[in-house]
């Protein structure tokens, strides 16, 4: 597949004065696109940025930049996260082998990502979805139900979750060296965090019933692509270390 042009969100949190993602540079080596940069840092975006509110993290971002796309697709949506905790190079090897591989997808119900495979998933959670760092829609009629399903996932943020899937949530967000959320934080960040959550694997569960498939844009039986999300993965347990042992040292530091 070689579209013409890709319409590109990009969603990143970024102060006045820090510098910029290199996703221009990242996309110039993939094919031809219109970018839209979403900043969800408070009073911090600069045109042609458009500010974000950074209510639900890059999932809202993803409503104001899909209703901002004016094309017929293919489009791609994608966060900050490609250059914190991802090997940006190895996707870009991921996008070009899937451009060669779907040729004829253009018209799919198909929407392709990072997957997910929880162990023990609770009956709320697909067994497989789609992390909502990066999400690439083939055509305009699977953005519009892409769209639709997460503004629908977006109305009851705050839900009464059920006593299995809020013990996941809640495991996940207290990680350990193992598994769970890279991050040390205060109580109402988890509680936002656990919103974000809800909302991630409510949008897959919307999707899937709409009959969307989702799938990897990766080859999920190669070497090259195990070994990348091994690594990832284990770039995220030192986060969690390296934030883990600073939360302690906070903890012992005496006042000054």
């Amino acid at each position: 597949m070689n579209p013409a042009h890709w319409e590109v969100g990009f969603v990143t949190y970024r102060r006045q004065g820090q510098k910029q993602s290199p996703i221009e540079s990242w996309l110039q080596n993939l094919f031809s696109y219109k970018l839209l940069i979403v900043n969800n840092f408070p009073e911090a975006a600069i045109a042609p940025e458009i500010q974000g509110n950074n209510l639900f993290q890059d999932l809202g971002a993803y409503t104001t930049l899909c209703k901002q796309f004016t094309g017929d697709g293919p489009y791609l949506l994608i966060n900050d996260t490609l250059f914190n905790h991802h090997f940006s190079w190895a996707w870009q090897i991921f996008i070009r082998q899937w451009l060669k591989q779907n040729a004829e997808t253009l018209q799919s119900n198909t929407i392709w990502g990072d997957i997910r495979k929880p162990n023990n998933p609770p009956e709320f959670l697909p067994p497989i979805y789609l992390a909502s760092w990066i999400f690439i829609i083939p055509n305009r009629t699977t953005l519009l139900n892409f769209l639709t399903q997460l503004e629908l996932s977006l109305e009851n943020p705050n839900p009464e979750f059920n006593l299995e899937y809020s013990t996941f949530l809640n495991k996940f967000l207290n990680g350990n060296i193992l598994n769970g959320w890279h991050k040390i934080v205060n109580e109402s960040e988890k509680a936002m965090k656990k919103k974000c959550y809800f909302v991630e694997h409510k949008l897959n569960r919307l999707l899937l019933e709409t009959n969307t498939q989702i799938k990897p844009i990766y080859n999920s039986n190669s070497f090259f692509s195990f070994t990348i999300r091994y690594l990832e993965r284990i770039h995220t347990r030192y986060l969690y270390i390296s934030n883990y042992l600073q939360y302690l040292l906070q903890k012992v530091r005496l006042p000054s």
